[in-house]
């Protein structure tokens, strides 16, 4: 077989300060790696395809949100 990878990885790193004393710190970061596989054969070219991609996100609304005693 013919084996082709390629890979990507992107990394965010940025900190705010948008009132002193609170810094804000985000983080992001994205990985896409690929592969083709070719298998050479007589008649014809059978390709297999794979690959992982993983990426971070967060919700800052949600991780801002005030939380009341009252909810348990």
């Amino acid at each position: 077989p013919a084996i082709f990878t390629r890979a990507k990885e992107v990394s965010i790193d940025a900190t705010l300060e948008p009132i002193p004393g609170l810094k804000i710190t985000l983080t992001g970061n994205r990985t896409d790696n690929r592969s083709d596989q070719m298998m050479f054969m007589y008649d014809d070219i059978t390709t297999i395809y794979s690959g992982t991609y993983t990426k971070t996100h967060m919700a800052l609304a949600t991780a801002l949100r005030g939380c009341s005693s009252d909810n348990g």
